[in-house]
């Protein structure tokens, strides 16, 4: 198309020559649609040339004609260039001659293609469950565009769900029971689609619908027994992937850190190991679950069993004069108590024999022959047993001296003598100290040094 041929908009009146002597034809009415953006060419053919006609264009019934409009081919077309949604409207072509005047009218529809108000949004969305969740997706386009929202790709309706705003805003309700298989934590993927004539734009968002967490047996106590130098693991099973829900371990209220001695907290920190256990271990352990929705908790109450330990002598020698009593002391540390059993010559002891002091003391309130003997005190528990013996042996009141333990200076003459109303008698013992070579050398070497020499 020549540049001769083209005419301003403002001079949108031509004359044309119109053989015939009557109004001219220029054909029905035309509505036409465009996309915003593309050019749109409006045609105003007169069917018969004669008599000379005028055409005139007219918008919107204003003879101003839009900046992007020209008008060419001598008035029989009007191109609107780079559609805008201003260009919409209704647009009439008047042809005039001697005869009369004919007017075709033209209805315009720019349509535009849906576009997001909001450029920018957030996809990645956590709500907990018991609150509302709301996603919005205003568009503008022309016309209105219409609004779907789906739910991992099915339709969300009006009976799930409040649509306002020409369905553009979105409200749900999540409740505990809306998540997968009852657990804590769920993904749901949600998108609005966006479309009219012009095209269809959608948008998705990521939803985590986050609920409290939960614990197997949460908010009670469980106690747990185990042996002193043996590994215990408390178990703290949640229902939750690492990075939703924080795991903390409490001793008595306080933390509990993996660099502590002997404690180990696994990856995901749903196990605490506690290796070589001793009684200072002993404790209340509290495992906290919680993220943006809540906590749940549960206790593990630690008994660190002691196997009995005999304090002292393993095996005691006793000596016990005819006559007098005879207490034997069977002295242990153990946890938690135990049961204690006494034993002479291999058989219970029978009721001549008293326990007293939880029966850690066995006692003989007058010791005669039939109580000399092997006497075992025995301590149990769940954690094991241990055993002490004593070996008592009876003396006769008054026949029998008795040095425990010999030294250098027992060494003399003892003298017995037994005496009644028809006489006495003696006899006489004389009585040496072997001593050990080590302990000659240290008794000589004692003498050597407490004499003077001149």
């Amino acid at each position: 198309m020549s540049k001769s041929n083209i005419v301003p908009a403002r001079l949108a009146q031509f004359a044309i020559l119109n053989e015939e002597n009557s109004p001219p034809k220029l054909g029905d009415d035309e509505e036409l649609e465009v996309v915003v953006g593309k050019g749109v060419t409006l045609n105003c053919d007169v069917e018969q040339e004669g008599l000379q006609s005028t055409i005139t264009w007219l918008a919107n019934g204003s003879a101003s004609l839009p900046s992007n409009a020209q008008v060419v081919l001598r008035g029989r077309r009007l191109y609107v260039d780079e559609t805008v949604l201003a260009n919409h409207g209704d647009y009439q072509c008047r042809v005039r001659n001697n005869a009369g005047e004919s007017k075709k009218n033209f209805k315009l529809s720019v349509i535009a293609p849906p576009q997001f108000r909001d450029k920018e949004y957030t996809d990645d969305i956590q709500v907990t469950t018991g609150t509302a969740l709301t996603l919005t997706c205003y568009v503008d386009g022309s016309p209105q565009p219409t609004i779907k929202w789906l739910r991992d790709g099915r339709v969300i309706n009006e009976a799930t769900a409040t649509l306002s705003d020409d369905d553009q805003k979105l409200i749900v309700q999540h409740s505990s029971n809306a998540n997968h298989r009852g657990t804590t934590f769920a993904i749901f993927r949600y998108a609005c689609l966006a479309g009219n004539k012009a095209g269809t734009i959608s948008r998705e968002f990521s939803v985590q619908v986050i609920a409290p967490p939960e614990i197997d047996e949460s908010g009670d106590r469980t106690v747990l027994e185990v042996f002193e130098g043996h590994l215990v693991t408390l178990e703290c099973p949640v229902s939750a992937p690492i990075g939703i829900v924080d795991i903390d371990w409490l001793k008595h209220g306080r933390p509990v850190t993996p660099d502590e001695v002997n404690t180990q907290i696994s990856l995901d920190k749903t196990r605490l190991v506690l290796m070589n256990v001793h009684k200072e271990d002993e404790a209340v352990f509290t495992c906290v679950a919680k993220n943006s929705a809540g906590q749940a908790t549960r206790e593990f109450e630690l008994i660190v069993l002691v196997s009995p330990r005999i304090v002292g002598k393993m095996v005691e020698d006793v000596v016990v004069i005819e006559g007098e009593s005879l207490e034997l002391e069977c002295d242990f540390e153990a946890d938690p108590i135990p049961e204690i059993f006494w034993f002479k010559d291999g058989t219970t002891v029978g009721e001549r024999i008293q326990l007293l002091n939880e029966k850690r003391t066995a006692l003989v309130s007058s010791a005669g022959e039939e109580d000399a003997g092997s006497y075992r005190c025995t301590v149990r528990n769940k954690a094991g047993q241990a055993e002490k013996t004593f070996n008592v042996r009876l003396l006769n009141e008054k026949r029998t001296a008795l040095v425990s333990s010999a030294g250098e200076e027992d060494a003399g003459s003892y003298r017995c003598t037994v005496r009644n109303k028809a006489g006495q008698a003696e006899k006489t013992f004389n009585v040496r100290v072997i001593l050990k070579p080590g302990e000659f050398f240290l008794f000589l070497f004692a003498k050597l040094n407490s004499l003077k020499f001149s």
